[in-house]
């Protein structure tokens, strides 16, 4: 039992194995945490923020996420390795004592330093349990972070949840299940260049995956998302994506949502059963939102445009299969609408859909459309780098910035020739 916050120093290493420790319990009523500026290595074992008092788990809900209870917090320079163990109960609402944290930081440390480069926290996590902790994982200014073949079990309010300008995370064959509060699996705030690749996501209270808040450049391939409260696949103002080779179905609303989003491909996934749309694209202006008012626009910066494409996707029995409102671009082709009638489409274009259907080859070459250009100002626009490699050629997409800042992107179909995703 540790009894006192445990600080790893900087040069410094800890290494907690099983087959010297067989269980470590934080001892909540003492105040004990660990705080990691060297080296952390977590292998074999079990990690219990534990009520010595009842003599069990300090299990927490979210009406209690105020209670203290014992973290792990890896700060600036460290390294975070672990492994085959399982982690129980830990973290609270107190800010950086979410669970399992990295941060950049503290302050006075990154004050005294020459330059950031090769300061930002990382960490291999590799086959671990995560039950009931505040977050299972959350991140803030981290790199190269490795999650693989994870449990994410009953948290609290995330599973698996990056944030603010981390980058470079692999996220594969994770399963994160039963959240209480929010999403699955979420990356939010310019948690840029990632990959999340072969999870499992369901029955949690929000997505089963989110992205949020200027999270650009990101690889969603190969994941399950099932049975969760909110959508399969939550895309919120954050552009560039590859969303391929998924499964998302029988989802309390949209098996893939797309908001103020542009550069998103949306290629051969299967949607089905899930109760409001396969795919549902819009536009939102949330500064007008009174559910927004609490948003900073100038951290949080978003252009009121959305375009996608929808290309090889098999989508069955939802609420409806495609709903496209005032979409800055849309272009669709050779999607497999399975049970799907009477409701097959919805948005302000589908009365356009019979001139589409005469006119244009949609299984083959795709078509083309433009509906509106965002009410507000596009001012700067970051270079997709999916776009860059060619994993977009062909949608008729490529000066798409240009004309909306031009207001010139509105009010048009045509066939936009083959798209090889």
């Amino acid at each position: 039992i540790l009894r006192r916050p445990l600080i790893i120093a900087p040069e410094a290493s800890l290494v907690i194995a099983g087959g010297e420790v067989g269980k470590l319990l934080l001892s909540k009523d003492q105040g004990a945490y660990i705080v990691n500026a060297g080296k952390l290595y977590i292998v074999g074992t079990e990690v219990t923020a534990w009520d010595e008092a009842k003599q069990e788990p300090q299990w927490a809900t979210y009406e209690k996420k105020r209670i203290f209870r014992p973290f792990i917090t890896s700060w600036s320079r460290s390294e975070t390795f672990m492994s085959s163990t399982e982690f129980i109960a830990l973290g609270s609402t107190n800010s950086k004592a979410y669970g399992i944290s990295l941060s950049s930081g503290p302050n006075l440390f990154l004050k005294n330093l020459d330059s950031d480069k090769g300061t930002r926290p990382t960490s291999i996590i590799v086959d671990n349990s995560f039950n009931n902790l505040y977050y299972g994982f959350y991140s803030y200014e981290a790199d190269h972070v490795v999650l693989i073949g994870n449990e994410y079990i009953n948290n609290v309010v995330y599973g698996i949840d990056p944030h603010d300008r981390s980058r470079w995370f692999t996220i594969a064959y994770n399963t994160a299940y039963d959240t209480e509060k929010k999403h699955g699996i979420i990356i939010s705030r310019e948690v840029n260049d990632s990959t999340i690749l072969g999870n499992i996501s369901f029955d949690n209270h929000g997505s089963g995956i989110m992205i949020d808040r200027q999270s650009t450049g990101t690889l969603i391939y190969g994941n399950t998302a099932f049975n969760n409260g909110q959508d399969g696949l939550t895309i919120f103002e954050s552009g560039c994506k590859i969303i391929a080779s998924n499964r998302l179905f029988n989802n309390k609303r949209a098996g893939v949502r797309v908001r103020n989003s542009i550069d998103i491909g949306i290629f051969y996934n299967v949607i089905h059963e899930n109760l409001q749309a396969g795919i549902q694209g819009y536009v939102s202006d949330l500064a007008s939102d009174p559910s927004h008012s609490h948003r900073d626009f100038i951290l949080d910066p978003y252009v009121e445009a959305t375009a996608l494409n929808a290309v090889g996707n098999w989508i069955e029995a939802n609420g409806t299969g495609l709903s496209m409102d005032s979409l800055a671009a849309l272009y669709i082709r050779n999607n497999q609408f399975v049970k799907q009638s009477p409701r097959l489409l919805r948005g302000d274009w589908t009365d356009r859909f019979p001139t589409i259907l005469a006119r244009h080859d949609i299984e083959h070459d795709g078509v083309f459309i433009t509906q509106r250009c965002p009410s507000g100002e596009m001012k700067s626009y970051e270079a997709c780098s999916f776009r860059e490699l060619g994993f977009f050629a062909g949608d008729g997409q490529e000066a798409l910035p240009e004309r909306i800042m031009q207001r010139t992107c509105a009010g048009e179909i045509k066939s936009a020739g083959n798209h090889t995703p």
